[in-house]
């Protein structure tokens, strides 16, 4: 189908629109159209799409051009409910300077339970140019992607691959996550089911009100609360700040730097058999301590009524430390 468009004052701003198809189902009158857009950027260009109910799939090549595909899928009782939704609903699209940005905007989405819609947009770019993506109420897919990435994945799923750009900045909430591997950046995330993340380098996390789980950390900074935290495998260093959930940090690697933990009304584990030497000390208030590590040596232990600080060493020491502080809850080396 043709595109047709009509321009702004300015000639910038266009609202995109297609002629309807319309298909008959056994839930009622469906129609859908399509908003095919092909733009040549350079590496410097951007792309920003916000979009609620539906998918977002962002594909990537090699080629110095980015594609947008919007399907638009309604449906209704009867034709004219249908074409009612559908004629509330508007791809905004703008080009201005190194910007592309389409918006999603739903005028009136009405209140027949039998009616409903989908906006569902398939992106091909290239790896490594500057994406800005918010999408909620639906699903979020995003390739392998190296490019400065802004992204907002709400009341819905968020699956990506390989994100290794140096500024990544992804927030998650109300849905769940899964991120193949996550170089650089932040991430916050609240209210999700879980979120689980493969190989992590340098990352700060805001986990809240969900489970967090990660395969392979290298430098983290993490607040957690209300949330239980699992990393699979340390190989150099972990500052984390534990409220109101469990923590375990396993496998922690020959050489790495510190480990740094602050964990209140939860149980907290550490395994360090396969560490090496390092130094450690730990307080805990109002609750337990117990190791069960060979080749330890207590240098200095206090005891008091509801509390506990140990102090102590494993082989010469070295350069590794680990810093463990807890009050309502427990501590254990294995």
């Amino acid at each position: 189908m043709k595109l047709r468009y009509r321009k702004g004052l300015l000639g910038v701003i266009f609202i995109l629109w297609f002629s309807p198809i319309l298909v008959h189902s056994q839930s009622g009158n469906e129609l859908r159209k399509w908003i095919n857009k092909s733009f040549d950027v350079s590496k410097n260009d951007k792309l920003n799409i916000t979009n609620k109910f539906g998918e977002v799939k962002i594909n990537t090549w090699n080629e110095l051009k980015i594609t947008v595909e919007v399907e638009i899928k309604v449906w209704g009782p009867n034709d004219r409910v249908a074409q009612n939704l559908l004629d509330e609903i508007e791809i905004i699209q703008n080009r201005q300077g190194d910007e592309i940005s389409f918006r999603t905007s739903i005028h009136n989405s009405g209140n027949n339970s039998r009616s409903g819609f989908e906006i569902n947009y398939t992106v091909n770019m290239p790896p490594t140019n500057e994406l800005d993506l918010d999408n909620r109420y639906g699903a979020t897919y995003l390739a392998d992607f190296s490019g400065k990435l802004t992204l907002n994945s709400a009341y819905g799923s968020l699956k990506a691959g390989k994100i290794t750009g140096n500024n990544s900045d992804i927030k998650v909430s109300y849905g769940k996550a899964d991120i193949e591997e996550l170089y650089y950046g932040n991430l916050k995330s609240s209210y999700c089911s879980y979120v689980e993340l493969g190989k992590v380098g340098n990352l700060k996390i805001d986990d809240k009100h969900g489970r967090l789980e990660i395969d392979e950390g290298e430098q983290l900074e993490v607040e957690s609360a209300y949330s239980n935290f699992n990393l699979g495998r340390l190989t150099e260093s972990i500052f984390l700040d534990s409220k109101f959930g469990n923590a375990r940090i396993e496998n922690v690697m020959l050489g790495f730097k510190i480990i740094d933990v602050e964990s209140s009304y939860g149980s907290l584990v550490i395994e360090l058999d396969d560490a090496g030497d390092f130094e450690f000390e730990v307080d805990v208030k109002y609750g337990s301590f117990h190791q069960s590590i060979s080749k330890i040596e207590i240098q200095r232990q206090v005891i008091g009524n509801t509390s506990q600080e140990i102090a102590g060493i494993r082989g010469t020491g070295g350069n590794s430390i680990v810093k463990a502080s807890s009050a309502y809850g427990s501590v254990k080396f294995n």
